[in-house]
């Protein structure tokens, strides 16, 4: 394995592994909420870093992706964890024992800060791979 190809690798495996992190302390903080908007979109999200640490355990097969199937295995997961983040983010959930928004919560803005990572890293390397030219 390359220099290149295992920095990749540990990068991706963090980013899944903080993703899951995240998404399992946001579950168990808002349990007691039962808002779909909440419980739906985190679930997914949690779904995302789980798929994102089988495919950094199993990187034989993700390696072998096609500059546009690498695209959807990075920037679409991303850009769904934005989506989710900012629908979690604008429902109205707030705990009773603790004065807790969903907007201002570290563990929310952190899995947002994850996906636009995610997008924004998977929309750069597509770029590079496509139309930067190597001489």
């Amino acid at each position: 394995m390359s220099k290149k190809n295992a920095d990749v690798l540990i990068v991706q495996t963090l980013t899944a592994l903080s993703l899951v992190v995240a998404s399992l302390y946001t579950s168990v903080k808002y349990a007691e909420c039962g808002d779909k908007k909440v419980v739906i979109p985190n679930q997914i999200n949690l779904i995302i870093g789980a798929l994102g640490l089988v495919f950094a355990v199993c990187s034989c097969c993700v390696s072998k992706l096609n500059k546009f199937e690498f695209g959807t295995v990075v920037i679409l997961p991303g850009i769904a964890v934005v989506v989710d983040c900012l629908v979690m983010m604008f429902a109205e959930c707030t705990l009773e024992n603790k004065n807790t928004e969903l907007k201002k919560d570290p563990a929310v803005l952190f899995e947002l800060f994850l996906g636009l990572v995610m997008a924004g890293l998977g929309m750069w390397d597509l770029h590079s791979r496509t139309f930067v030219r190597k001489v």
